[in-house]
């Protein structure tokens, strides 16, 4: 019975009769619950709880293999490496993009998700790049593809899923 909405919340409310009223860039809406899943834009949303939350850029590449091996028919899976030097992880080449490598630790604190800086910053790359050379050498260092994306952490890292301790 759920509609999903993807829009822009500004902002949301109890009803004074009962249920939520979200209020988006488009308008606004009434329902009988309402389920935040704001990412970046948690702490906003959801300020009256004053959540620990810090929001940081997360980088990810896609580099070119010197091998077929790192494709998903191959049966190449999702891996993560956990290394006194960080966190790495990646997806199996899934298109001509090649593997998909990013770093889990780290991350530069981002002020407002509107403004994401999505160029690459070289000192990340270098990182990303010291580990292919060091766990993933048939990968080559030629990136293809870049992006970012933004996590938002609490303090011990773990997820918050939870009611409204007021509603």
């Amino acid at each position: 019975g759920a509609e999903l909405r993807t829009e822009a919340a500004l902002r949301w409310r109890a009803a004074t009769s009962g249920g939520v009223v979200v209020q988006t860039e488009r308008g606004e809406y009434h329902g009988d619950r309402l389920v935040i899943t704001a990412g970046a834009w948690a702490g906003s949303l959801l300020a009256d709880l004053r959540l620990p939350l810090e929001v940081v850029r997360k980088p990810l590449y896609w580099y070119s293999t010197a091998t077929d091996a790192y494709r998903v028919e191959r049966g190449c899976p999702t891996f993560l490496f956990e290394l006194p030097e960080g966190i790495f992880y990646g997806f199996p080449q899934l298109g001509p993009e090649g593997i998909k490598v990013a770093e889990h630790t780290g991350g530069r604190a981002v002020t407002d998700p509107l403004l994401l800086d999505r160029d690459i910053d070289r000192a990340d790359q270098c990182r990303v790049e010291a580990f292919l050379n060091g766990y993933l050498p048939s990968v080559r260092a030629v990136c293809n593809r870049h992006a970012a994306c933004m996590y938002t952490l609490t303090p011990d890292r773990h997820f918050v899923v939870d009611r409204h301790p007021q509603f």
